[in-house]
């Protein structure tokens, strides 16, 4: 990987700019991140799995209340090219492997009042065309579930490829009557993508 950072700025209503500076060719590109909606401020991060798969994380911050609304995930090409944006709430980095690009997100909602709905899922993509390729949900041991149930705006989920399959590490910030004691309630599986 070349010596290249990306550095990204307010630019003022809706807008962020991303800027690549180091190794040629540098360039700026300015993305809307809230898609016209006025009471968001935009933020904005980046995250680059080498050189051709550069990823923009940007949400909307709410101007009253502080909270993340309007997340998306955009793909960036090498020449500071919009390749394709999705609506998403990831809850760790992505990581490449075996040539699908996998994403720890939030759960969609549940669509019968009785379906449960997990902890997190972990989302197959095409990197070329950001394309859902396959979900796999990810549900807390049964000990578990209802303290993340309360915690489903605190998860984080890390990623790491293994041999056969992707290893997933859950945690949460937990508080409350529900909590587990003393920080417990991480969690982690290996999950085979056949």
């Amino acid at each position: 990987m070349s010596a290249v950072r990306y550095r990204v700025e307010f630019a003022g209503p809706r807008f962020i700019t991303v800027e690549r500076l180091g190794d040629p060719p540098g360039w700026s590109l300015r993305v809307d991140a809230t898609e016209g909606l006025e009471s968001l401020l935009p933020r904005g991060w980046v995250h680059a799995l080498g050189d051709d798969l550069v990823l923009l994380f940007t949400e909307g911050e709410h101007t009253r209340t502080g909270a993340a609304y309007h997340h998306q995930i955009h793909r960036l090409t090498r020449d500071g090219r919009l390749l394709w944006s999705l609506h998403a709430r990831t809850l760790g980095e992505p990581v490449l492997h075996d040539g699908y690009l996998l994403v720890p997100a939030a759960p969609i909602a549940a669509r019968a009042p009785d379906e449960e709905t997990p902890a997190l899922q972990l989302q197959v993509r095409d990197p070329e065309t950001g394309a859902l390729l396959a979900t796999f949900p990810i549900q807390a041991p049964s000990i578990l579930r209802s303290a993340y149930r309360h915690a489903a705006r605190a998860l984080g989920a890390r990623l790491s490829p293994a041999p056969h399959g992707v290893h997933v590490a859950v945690s949460a910030w937990f508080t409350g009557p529900l909590a587990p004691p003393r920080g417990a309630g991480a969690f982690d599986l290996l999950l085979k993508l056949d």
